[in-house]
């Protein structure tokens, strides 16, 4: 991302072939504030050679203060953990009750949902997971 022909933001490397690109998709912000200032250049540039049914900008870009786009990010960040805490704290629950009777296997597969749902929040919009382990593209 160029502000003002100046470079903001940078995540992986977007490029016109395939064999030059290095794919990273995680959420960030950039902030830009200039005295006086009523235009603004904005140059945003993907490249997506991995996934073609998903390629482009995805969710949407937001405008405003820094103060504003924090708190919507944080917000969301929260939520996200809250949700990815108590599916945990469920899947704990589910867990221990199986060790008590191993012979119910559905409590097994209460475990395996709830673990599997756990890692589809923290993996989804917010991108936390690639946050927290170094993982590349591919394996997302």
């Amino acid at each position: 991302m160029e502000i003002n022909g100046l470079a903001a933001a940078q995540t992986g490397e977007p490029a016109a072939a395939a064999n030059e690109y290095k794919p990273k998709n995680i959420s960030y912000t950039a902030s830009h504030s200039v005295e006086g200032a009523t235009e603004i250049e904005l140059l945003i540039r993907v490249a997506n050679f991995d996934d073609p049914y998903k390629g482009g900008i995805l969710s949407p870009i937001r405008f405003g203060s820094q103060a504003a786009i924090d708190y919507v990010r944080w917000y969301s960040i929260g939520f996200q953990l809250v949700s990815f805490v108590i599916l945990l704290l469920h899947g704990l629950y589910a867990s221990i009750l199986c060790l008590f009777n191993p012979g119910e296997r559905t409590l097994l597969f209460v475990v395996l949902l709830t673990l599997a749902v756990g890692v589809s929040v923290v993996a989804g919009h917010d991108n936390l997971l690639m946050l927290w382990l170094p993982i590349n593209y591919t394996w997302r």
